[in-house]
């Protein structure tokens, strides 16, 4: 649960303040309450549903983290890895790769399993987004 107060420096000002999943304080200030009020509800909607993502991390390329994820989890077999590697480079990377991860929306994923479809099983476009969604489950 956080907290709304007016700003301590510009008391024209409000400032939201919450505490994230890992416990550190993340704070912003606006020009009206309401405004406030509507940050600090959407943040907290979205860490109660776990689509919440850390400011600090939104700007990483999803290349980058698909190869954090892919050598993330030794458990996973040899054989699943290198599918999940082939399906990476082959069908994700090339049309997402170079965006920023919380620059993708649920209608950009939408578009994409879409063009999957087109030309492929419907197998194979599960196993695709089982991967895509094992990515940003991961980010």
């Amino acid at each position: 649960m956080g907290s709304i107060r007016r700003a301590p420096r510009n008391l024209s000002r409000w400032e939201a303040r919450y505490r994230d999943l890992s416990g550190k304080q993340r704070t912003k200030t606006f020009d009206s309450r309401s405004s406030a009020k509507a940050w600090l509800a959407s943040n907290e909607t979205l860490m109660q549903t776990g689509a919440w993502i850390d400011p600090r991390f939104q700007s990483i390329k999803i290349s980058k983290v698909a190869s954090e994820w892919l050598s993330s989890d030794h458990r996973k077999r040899d054989g699943s890895v290198a599918r999940d590697n082939s399906i990476l480079t082959n069908h994700i990377l090339p049309e997402i790769g170079g965006r920023a991860i919380g620059g993708i929306s649920r209608s950009n994923v939408q578009a994409l399993v879409d063009k999957w479809s087109l030309n492929s099983a419907p197998s194979t476009v599960q196993r695709q987004y089982a991967c895509l969604r094992g990515l940003f489950s991961f980010a």
